[in-house]
Parts: C-alpha cells; structure tokens; sequence
C-alpha cells in the first residue's frame, strides 16, 4: 500500500492509510513505553463518544511501529477560527468545553505527571542545574491528580468532522488539570505563529489570541472547581519546559516568564 503523508508530529509522521484510516509510523526513537503511552491516551479520550477519532490497533509496518487511526481530518479550529474571526466567543466555549471533556476522565496507566514533567525539567539547556532541581522541589509541592491531560491542547490539535475531535497526543499524561490548561493559555500566547498561514492571518491570530485566551479561560473556570491561581502556580513549570521545544522567537519571551515567576514565587 502507498503511504501519503499528510502532517508531521512530534513522535513521528501521519500518513493516509486506506479509504477512511490514518496510519502514524513513529521515529525511530521513540521508546515502547511512549507508544504505548499515546495509544492509551487516545483509547482513553475513546471513552467519550465523537471525543477523539477512534484508536484502532498498534501495528508494525517494517521496522517501524505505528497506530491506525480513524480518518476525521478535514479542518483544524485553527483554520475555522481564521475564517469566522466573528465567532471568537462560540469557538472559545466549544474549545474549553472538549478540554474539559479530557479532563474529566481518570487513569493510572499513563506516564505520571511527576515523572514526566522532572525528566523534562532535566532535559533543558539553557537553565543551570542550580535552577533545574529549584524547579523541581517545587512542582513536587503542588497538588497531584490522575486526570486525563492533553499536553499540547491549542487550536491546530482540534479536528472539524462532524464533530469537533481532539487529535495527536504525543505529550499526553496523567495529572493535574490546571497544568494542561496553563500550557494552552502558554501556547495561545506564544509568538511563534505558524508559517503555514498567510502574513494578514498571523496578525489576525496575534490580535484575536489574547481576547480568545481570556473567554477560554473564563469560561473552563466557570465550569470546573479550579481557580485562576491554581493555573498560574503551574506557569514557571510549564514555560520552563516548553524551552525543551527549541522554538527560537519563544526563547527570550520563556525565560523572562521563568525569571520573573520565580522571583514572585520567592523560589
């Protein structure tokens, strides 16, 4: 069977794979213990009918592994966001709302938050050892849940079928919640935006990002038992490893959140 690529991810490359499945083939170096971590992520998400296009089986093709999926990809929320600008606050209340559909399932089978988040904290470069173990000690005080968290949840990782579909769990794990969400509200800040848009559509998406950040955290809060302060306390944490990312433009901008974070936590 011929594979066409369709998108890379961070654990490997998306290819169509028959007439309604998606075949991802991992890299090489990519562990068992991750593969297995994605695919029971997405089995998890599975719980929840239309949540996430149905994990079918792992295979080995070759040399390589993968997991065939569902094919739901037509539109990302990204590009439906860019085309109906208009509609930030109905997008905003669809785009909370599946975050906390994943955060409402539970598990003790994937990478623990703790384990994960410490080996990332360890992996980065451009922070003293000094700092790395500061960070460390902290993120083990704060509280600990076994919640379903995404990892990378922003609008590109959101699929339009017939539902809108939650897709590419590649930095899923088991944790607390309000470190998922303290990513997105990170990513939707980020001034990396993507090349795969037009020039007039990164100015859009600059301007519209903080309003849309704003009503998407307002309306998870409003819905859920956490507050804004239980968010932020995990901000240091994850801009910390999103350095791991290596995204040149968000260098600079990860580090003063870093700095500055540590400074009013007295870290």
């Amino acid at each position: 069977m011929d594979l066409k690529l369709i998108k890379k991810e961070k654990t490997g490359y998306l290819y169509n794979y028959g007439d309604d499945k998606i075949l991802k083939l991992f890299h090489e170096e990519v562990s068992e213990d991750e593969m297995q971590n994605e695919y029971k992520a997405v089995k998890l998400a599975n719980k929840i009918e239309y949540l996430s296009p149905r994990a079918h089986e792992m295979i080995t093709l070759g040399a390589q592994s993968g997991i065939v999926f569902e094919d739901v990809e037509s539109l990302s929320l990204k590009q439906y966001f860019l085309k109906h600008i208009s509609r930030v606050r109905f997008i905003s209340k669809i785009f909370s709302g599946l975050h906390i559909k994943l955060h409402s399932l539970e598990s003790d089978e994937l990478i623990n938050q703790v384990t994960y988040f410490e080996k990332e904290l360890h992996k980065i470069t451009v922070l003293s050892e000094e700092i790395k173990e500061v960070l460390i000690d902290y993120m083990k005080t704060l509280p600990r849940e076994s919640r379903l968290c995404h990892g990378h949840f922003d609008l590109s990782q959101i699929m339009i079928d017939k539902t809108w579909q939650v897709t590419n769990f590649s930095y899923a794990y088991q944790g607390n919640p309000c470190s998922d969400v303290q990513k997105t509200h990170l990513l939707l800040l980020s001034p990396n935006r993507n090349k795969d848009i037009t020039f007039i559509q990164r100015c859009l998406l600059a301007t519209c990002s903080k309003w849309f950040n704003r009503m998407y955290l307002q309306y998870y809060l409003r819905q859920t038992s956490y507050s804004k302060k239980q968010v932020k306390a995990w901000k240091v944490i994850v801009a910390a490893i999103q350095l791991n990312e290596m995204i040149q433009c968000e260098k600079s901008w990860l580090l003063s959140i870093v700095f500055s974070e540590m400074k009013r936590l007295k870290l």
